[in-house]
């Protein structure tokens, strides 16, 4: 990060040495006007807020409970969004402000009972090169929109159905998706933080009566079958409100994490195989000073989001909670196996990082949005909060609230200019991107993508994203960059910062490692220039996509 930018006092509290983050305002309110009394990264960071909604709409779409951002049209930038539209009982979808879209914003209503939307979630359902969306509700069971092949974007180009063959009165806080079993197709997780009705029955800081979490393994086709109590009793009575998917032993299958209100969280390793899902549930150890809050597994704190980034260098990812600790890894080597054995070495420093005072926040996020290779962390918060941002890599710490109201974030690239955009939905102030206008590095970027169609079968050059894909990135002064391919409700896209690195004229070496269409598990080692590389991973090895 340039030296330019500005170092802001730091509260009472050691820092963790290896963890070096500075906390800016950067004016991010959801009007896009700046906080005159905000200290000026512009050295650094720069944002223009547009609001997202149908062109010529004053004030666009207003406040919305989430938003995504994902490829509608089939150019691999994730150029389009969706947003949870609560007032009107559905999902609203268009094109980024000041992207050539090419089709006229829509909305997406499932028929029958009515419920409130939550979320929605772009998914290749069906594996057919066009991303569906999944949309869940308070009230009502998930809805499944699945887009039909040879239309153009419009609520007419996707057919419903629901997730379950009867609708139910579920309360869906938070989805997800991974392959879960390893056989090549995405699978879908379902938390719900109320029980089916809404009924609350225990209001006791150790809560056991929320809606808990399902597991629905995929078939490739759209259809989905509930691998039934895959959770175990972890997975049955908690109010969830968040889930977050990574691969923390480095297995090749993700790992689950739930975040719980009024209850602890939960750690879920996978040991599953192909059609058989199995998870361990993993919990922190407490020692003498430790508050019980602080142990994962074992803490009564409210979990509103879940990320993921490498926060000490050390080669593992560690787990950032909203409103609630941060987790890092603490036991190297030897990670698996305690893993596996129902031990989750993690400890909670977000007092020590100065992450401990964000606020009430709902969405938490870990992105490099300059290209210096550390990642900034961002967190959603309530009125006056807005999105609190901390820097990485510049030595201090500390909360900032720079106005408005946030409930979601997502991140993505939309314009293909090497900088990560951010979009922020409220619930009472409206829904808005912001474009990243800031000084960057450079960096190498990865578009990873799977053959579309069953196993072994050719679709004429459609793809899908390749979730769950891994990159490792050596540079050439030493040290090791490292993504994983979970994106949730932001863009199917890796990207890593070069910074100062010395790359000179020459490609980088870059390991993936990825499940092909059929489910084997495949490595390779390429060398790419920097910039966005849209690539083909397959049976047969790494290949160049040709944009459409």
């Amino acid at each position: 990060m340039p030296s330019t930018l500005p170092m802001l006092p730091v509260p009472p509290g050691p820092l963790l040495p290896l963890l070096a983050l500075a906390v800016v305002a950067v004016g991010w309110v959801l009007t896009g006007t700046a906080e005159p009394s905000s200290p000026s990264p512009a050295a650094t960071f720069s944002f223009v807020a547009d609001r997202l909604g149908p062109p010529g709409q004053a004030g666009g779409w207003g406040p919305a409970a989430g938003v995504a951002l994902f490829d509608l049209d089939g150019e691999l930038v994730s150029d389009d969004v969706c947003l949870t539209d609560p007032r009107r009982g559905g999902v609203s979808v268009a094109p980024v402000p000041g992207t050539h879209g090419g089709y006229r914003p829509f909305r997406l209503t499932a028929p029958g009972p009515r419920g409130t939307p939550t979320g929605c979630l772009p998914a290749d359902l069906d594996e057919d090169g066009r991303q569906d969306l999944v949309v869940s509700y308070r009230g009502r069971s998930p809805s499944l929109f699945v887009r039909l092949p040879g239309t153009r974007p419009s609520a007419a180009a996707f057919g419903h159905r629901d997730l379950v063959v009867r609708p139910q009165p579920w309360n869906t806080a938070a989805m997800t998706v991974g392959d879960f079993d390893g056989d090549g197709h995405l699978d879908l997780v379902v938390g719900d933080h109320l029980p089916p009705g809404g009924a609350v029955r225990d209001r006791a800081p150790d809560a056991h009566d929320g809606g808990g979490v399902r597991l629905y393994l995929g078939t490739g086709t759209g259809a989905f079958t509930e691998a039934e109590d895959a959770f175990g009793e972890a997975g049955r009575t908690g109010r969830t409100l968040a889930l977050g998917v990574q691969d923390l032993d480095g297995d090749g299958l993700p790992e689950l994490y739930v975040a719980n209100a009024l209850g602890p969280d939960v750690l879920l390793v996978n040991e599953s195989a192909p059609g058989r899902a199995s998870f361990r549930t993993a919990s922190g150890t407490r020692g003498l000073t430790t508050p019980r809050s602080s142990v994962l597994g074992r803490d009564s704190s409210t979990g509103t989001g879940v990320a993921f980034t490498d926060l000490d260098a050390d080669g593992t990812q560690d787990i950032l909670v909203g409103r609630g600790p941060v987790f890092v890894s603490t036991a190297l080597p030897g990670l698996r196996e305690r893993l596996h054995a129902g031990v989750a070495p993690y400890e909670d420093r977000a007092g020590e990082l100065g992450l401990g005072g964000v606020g009430p926040s709902w969405d938490v996020r870990a992105a490099d949005l300059d290209n210096d290779g550390h990642d900034e962390i961002m967190y959603a918060v309530e009125a006056p909060g807005g999105v609190a941002l901390f820097a990485g890599g510049a030595g201090v710490a500390g909360p900032v609230a720079p106005g408005g109201d946030a409930t979601a974030l997502a991140v993505g690239d939309v314009d293909d200019d090497g900088r990560l955009d951010v979009a922020v939905s409220g619930l009472t102030t409206p829904a808005t991107l912001y474009r990243n206008h800031g000084v960057t590095a450079p960096f190498v970027g990865l578009r990873p993508r799977l053959p579309a169609g069953p196993c072994g079968t050719v679709t004429g050059g459609m793809t899908r994203p390749a979730i769950g894909a891994q990159a490792r990135l050596r540079l050439p002064g030493g040290g090791t960059l490292a993504r994983q391919l979970y994106p949730a409700s932001s863009a199917p896209e890796l990207l890593l910062g070069l910074g100062e690195a010395d790359t000179g004229e020459a490609a980088l070496p870059v390991s993936l490692s990825w499940r092909d269409e059929c489910g084997i598990p495949r490595t390779a080692a390429v060398s790419l220039d920097p910039g966005w590389h849209d690539l083909l991973l397959t049976s047969r090895g790494v290949s160049e996509v040709r944009r459409r």
